[in-house]
């Protein structure tokens, strides 16, 4: 959508121009010489020469070089009072011509009597392009009115009225030119809105006396005018072939936001038409000196102008809906599917380039995706035509959409004002320090948000209060993540002081809001939904499979792969750190397990990087990473252990004090529970090291969640020989397995279940279907009351493996 508006401003340049040669075509010459009281275009004993009064069109002499440095934003050695001059100038000679000049019917000038005149008086007899002289005439008739084979003196008294409108306008935009990316960038906020307004208040200037004349242009008039100009300037030649080539995916935008034919300006859409397009190009321009003024958009003054643009954009699109007529109160994916593949047209043609990172995003897969995304995640709750079976983008997904940005944007800004107002309390303290939980909800929001005395938090907006209020659950209820400015997740261990950076709550902000819009907008029970309680695994899955093939091409997953949603909901269930080990995944459990994925995920690439340089390298893998000999792997793997895995300290510990014997069992272990081809000789490919970082990080997880006495082993004390000793790694730990050891064993029983659990943490493994594993089972069941269990990390990876069968 930002492009139409970039392109606007080729269109309105082009335009431009286009007004500027058409009064100029026949006035900038002072050879044309005249008798008096005028020559008929048409006489067949016209003098020779004539000549229009020096008085009149010396001013002429320099315009174009004026009008190209305006255009150019080149200010020195012009001024105001010489641009106007050029204007009045050539409405000036417009009136001279008249007056001294008729045609062969009084009043009237016939194309052929211009063409014929032109070229013998003007142009030495060159020949004027007929496409250029087409392309006038047709202009002519959309800007003045009246036919495309004469012009009038009436239409020429319009043409001053323009030229007037021309020149206010040029006026009230010159402190701003050149609207162009790279002098944008360089504005300052006041400067550039102060741009923007002026740009919006010429298109509608500009507007209205087209909308009054009423006709309509085809935009391959205006193709057919440059062609014809670039014959005689062929100079213009890359200039006019690219604004060409980027007319299709301009029609197929218009259609998309004007909800009209792409390929003309209907006669009653001018004023909608410029000022669409002068509010979508300062669109443009805003992202632009957004880009080049502020290095982060989620923080600051960079969120306040990032989030003020994306409302712009939600309030233009809403505009555009309610232009739609043939397809209802939406923006149909017809006219989306259309805009795409036009895109996709100029892309391959070379017009336009595509997004990094998008370049293996086929057409038809965006198109299929896009259908889900704006069902589900901007549908929301309502299963209706206006939510999950919507035929477009209509206003009720923008609302939804509106609503996700404020909320976000308003947990991030009482997170800015919370710590800047702990630092302010704090001695010594600053933004940066680092505050537990309880230090920073004991401020209330009156306090935090800078309230006047007297003014309750209950009076603020809705979406603000609530966004608040959920940043004030989280900060009580979800331990911190993040210690510093990186997305690397940090585990020291249970008692861990939960002393938390903004940094860290700042992820957790846009990743709970997150999982909240996939819960409510994939979760089929009403109550569900507009509880944000959770999703079912089946509910889970049809969000993976809605955007499966988009992720394959955006290269981030495996096409390969299989029950990938399976296994990402149950690694959820169990090992994120609010893990409950229920059928239903919550928006603690999702918005940790985005968390997890995108620390395993940094740390996995940073250490296939760096045994990369030590190792030989073989065949490309799906996701175009080379894959790595095995032994060489295995080496590296081993020698840099302390340095990949430097967040988890304990973890380094444990290999560290590992006797040699006891390391290459760990990682055997390590590799029968992640890798496809379990201990073997294969290279090791991209998904390999992807899964051991995802399971150290759940590993680590549940040590920092469930190893209360710090022991460094995950005990289960029988609750009967150590009744004392019943502590969290019991109690906590149970249930969160309980609904996987049901579907493991059929048993129903909590003695039987918990039988099997301590069974399992003890040996690795659950009872053999053996007489002997029989045998096992039945003495360690009647022995409940001498459990006495620790399991240590590398009887943790056997766990691991044994699960990741199933």
């Amino acid at each position: 959508m930002v492009g139409w508006g970039m392109f606007s401003k080729r269109l309105a340049k082009a335009a431009a121009w286009a007004v500027y040669l058409t009064g100029m075509l026949g006035l900038s010459s002072c050879r044309i010489h005249w008798n008096d009281p005028g020559p008929q275009l048409a006489a067949q004993n016209a003098p020779q020469h004539f000549q229009l009064p020096q008085s009149s069109t010396a001013c002429l002499s320099g315009s174009m070089k004026v009008i190209k440095d305006y255009l150019d934003g080149v200010t020195v050695g012009h001024t105001d009072q010489e641009l106007v001059g050029v204007w009045s100038c050539l409405s000036n000679s417009l009136q001279v011509f008249t007056q001294k000049v008729s045609g062969a019917q009084p009043g009237v000038y016939k194309k052929e009597e211009l063409k014929q005149f032109l070229e013998k008086y003007f142009l030495n007899n060159t020949p004027i392009p007929d496409d250029l002289m087409a392309g006038t005439m047709q202009l002519k008739c959309s800007l003045l009115g009246g036919t495309n084979d004469v012009i009038t003196l009436s239409e020429i008294t319009k043409a001053q009225g323009f030229i007037q409108i021309v020149s206010d306008q040029s006026i009230l935009l010159r402190p701003y030119m050149p609207l162009t990316v790279t002098h944008v960038k360089t504005m300052d906020q006041v400067t550039l809105t102060s741009a923007i307004s002026a740009l919006n208040t010429a298109g509608n200037a500009l507007a209205a006396p087209l909308q009054a004349t009423g006709n309509s242009y085809l935009f391959s008039d205006l193709i057919q005018l440059l062609q014809g100009y670039e014959l005689l300037a062929p100079a213009t030649t890359t200039q006019i072939h690219s604004f060409k080539s980027q007319l299709p995916v301009f029609e197929a935008a218009k259609t998309l936001l004007l909800g009209s034919q792409g390929d003309r300006i209907e006669g009653g859409e001018w004023k909608t038409f410029f000022a669409s397009a002068a509010k979508w190009y300062g669109i443009y321009l805003r992202f632009e000196n957004l880009e080049a003024s502020e290095s982060d958009w989620t923080v600051g003054p960079g969120r306040v102008l990032f989030v003020s643009g994306l409302l712009d954009v939600a309030d233009l699109l809403d505009d555009s809906i309610s232009l739609q007529s043939s397809s209802g109160a939406v923006i149909s994916f017809d006219a989306i599917d259309a805009f795409v593949d036009s895109f996709y047209a100029s892309v391959a043609n070379g017009v336009v380039s595509m997004p990094d990172g998008f370049k293996n995003v086929q057409a038809a897969t965006l198109k299929t995706t896009m259908r889900p995304m704006f069902r589900r995640f901007l549908g929301g709750s309502d299963t209706t035509s206006t939510g999950r079976q919507a035929a477009g983008l209509g206003h009720a997904a923008l609302d939804r959409a509106r609503y996700w940005i404020k909320h976000w944007s308003a947990g991030q800004d009482y997170l800015e004002r919370l710590y800047s107002h702990a630092a302010s309390e704090t001695p010594n303290a600053t933004v940066d320090s680092l505050f537990s939980s309880a230090a920073l909800n004991q401020y209330t929001i009156e306090q935090v948000m800078g309230l006047k005395a007297g003014t309750s938090a209950s009076q603020l907006d809705a979406v603000t209060l609530g966004a608040i209020s959920d940043m004030r659950a989280l900060i009580g209820r979800v331990r911190p993540i993040y210690s510093t400015q990186s997305l690397d997740m940090y585990f020291t261990g249970y008692s861990l002081n939960d002393d938390r950076s903004l940094y860290d709550l700042s992820q957790l902000n846009w990743m709970y809001d997150a999982a909240r819009i996939i819960v409510q907008g994939y979760a089929d029970d009403p109550a569900r939904s507009q509880n944000l309680t959770g999703v079912t695994l089946n509910e889970f899955a049809g969000l993976y499979e809605d955007v499966k093939d988009f992720l394959v091409e955006l290269n981030v997953a495996d096409p390969t792969a299989v029950a990938v949603a399976q296994k990402r909901f149950r690694e959820s269930s169990l090992f994120t750190f609010n893990a409950r080990g229920s059928d239903i995944g919550d928006v603690d459990q999702g918005a940790q397990l985005l968390a997890f994925m995108v620390s395993g995920k940094q740390q996995s690439s940073r250490i296939r990087a760096s045994i990369s340089k030590k190792c030989t390298l073989g065949p490309l893998d799906v996701f175009g990473n080379p894959t790595i000999e095995p032994k060489c792997f295995r080496s590296e793997f081993d020698r840099q252990f302390a340095l990949s895995f430097g967040q988890m300290p304990n973890l380094v510990a444990y290999y560290k004090n590992l006797g040699v014997a006891a390391q290459a069992t760990f990682m055997s272990n390590l590799e029968k529970a992640t890798r496809r081809s379990g201990l073997s000789t294969d290279w090791f490919d991209t998904n390999d090291v992807d899964a051991m970082c995802m399971l150290f990080h759940y590993m680590e997880a549940m040590y920092e969640r469930f190893d209360e006495n710090n022991s460094q082993t995950f005990d289960y004390y029988s609750e009967y020989q150590y009744p004392d000793r019943n502590s969290t790694e019991i109690r906590g730990a149970y249930p969160v397995f309980k609904q996987t050891l049901v579907k493991l064993s059929q048993f129903t029983d909590d003695r039987q279940l918990k039988s099997l659990f301590s069974y399992i943490l003890q040996n690795g493994e659950p009872p053999e279907h053996t007489l002997m594993g029989a045998w096992n089972w039945t003495v360690w069941q009647h022995k409940y009351d001498q459990w006495d269990v620790h399991a240590d990390r590398g009887r943790l990876l056997q766990i691991f493996g044994m699960i990741n069968q199933y």
